[in-house]
């Protein structure tokens, strides 16, 4: 079995950038997750989906990985959804705190006037 991540981009006209993520997001696996990094940095307006179906297992660095790719797209009116996250990566993201801001859709930056 192939442990290396997989980074397969999906892109359609005008629609959110789709990445299908498989494998370990650990560690040892950041120098091929690179090009998903340089990639977000150069759309970092657009909105990410991350499809977790094929994801083994992610450790805290992935998690770290994660956080920073959604601090990136936010802070330049980007966005990052993670979708089909299976059990075993969703348990390990709420065990280390990180599931919530993950997971949760992006702070409004809209003026409300009432």
């Amino acid at each position: 079995m192939d442990d290396n991540p997989h980074v397969h981009p999906i892109r359609r006209a005008g629609a959110p950038i789709t990445i299908r993520l498989g494998g370990r997001i650990v560690a040892t696996a950041m120098p091929d997750l690179a090009g998903l990094r340089l990639m977000v940095e150069e759309h970092a307006g657009s909105c990410f989906i991350l499809d977790f179906e094929e994801v083994e297992f992610i450790d805290s660095t992935g998690i770290d990985f994660l956080l920073a790719l959604r601090a990136v797209l936010q802070e330049h009116g980007g966005s990052l959804r993670l979708l089909a996250i299976p059990h075993r990566v969703h348990h390990a993201m709420e065990m280390s705190g990180a599931v919530r801001a993950l997971l949760s859709p992006p702070p409004s930056t809209r003026l409300l006037v009432a």
